[in-house]
């Protein structure tokens, strides 16, 4: 693991090249809204644990671009565990305030 700075864009070229064509997991709600505005996330994975917890920070909030999503793969795992794979389409500016976050792969 190398730490790296600089444009976002940048950083996810350099970790491509490091993952020799494997894909590269993005995490972490600043560095997945930053991805999605920039349009470099190609598919996104999305776990649903059955716990209901109450209280948490929205999944996407903060992002800029409203994107719609295309369902690709279901799976049920363990423990009533669902992850769903979606791809993205192309992004709409949107205001801040409309507001839409979970993990996404760089292929």
């Amino acid at each position: 693991m190398n730490r790296t700075e600089g444009p976002i864009a940048e950083m996810l070229q350099q970790a491509k090249e490091a993952a020799a064509g494997k894909d590269v997991y993005i995490d972490g709600g600043n560095l997945i809204r930053q991805t999605l505005d920039e349009g470099l996330v190609d598919e996104i994975i999305v776990s649903i644990i059955p716990i209901i917890l109450g209280g948490g920070a929205p999944l996407f909030a903060g992002v800029l671009k409203e994107r719609k999503l295309t369902l690709v793969k279901n799976e049920t795992l363990y423990a009533g565990m669902v992850q769903l794979t979606y791809t993205l389409l192309p992004g709409v500016e949107m205001s801040p305030a409309t507001g839409g976050g979970g993990g996404g792969a760089i292929r």
